[in-house]
């Protein structure tokens, strides 16, 4: 979601990712901040093992009242690289005699 703040100043925030908050001068450089630091943030995330947060559908995000300063939503995307872990097979031949 992106607010507008001040004339030049935009915050965009992910609700999905509670922590991801960025602003810039204009609505564009707030909403490339927050990609990047929502690409970063996830990163860390399937680093560590945790889960990612599903996305919430649209129909379903919180809706601000009328009188409020958003000012529009984006839908960011952000790829996830998927590593696939194997279990090694190989085992020592002098335990198997």
């Amino acid at each position: 979601m992106v607010e507008r703040r001040a004339r030049d100043q935009f915050v965009a925030n992910i609700p999905d990712l509670p922590d991801i908050v960025a602003d810039g001068p204009t609505e564009k450089e707030a909403i490339a901040a927050a990609t990047q630091k929502a690409a970063e943030h996830v990163r860390l995330i399937v680093d560590s093992g945790e889960i990612v947060p599903k996305a919430t559908p649209v129909g379903e995000l919180p809706r601000r009242a009328i009188r409020t300063a958003e000012f529009n939503r984006v839908l960011i995307p952000v790829d996830i690289e998927r590593v696939v872990a194997r279990p090694s097979a190989t085992c020592n031949a002098q335990k198997l005699r």
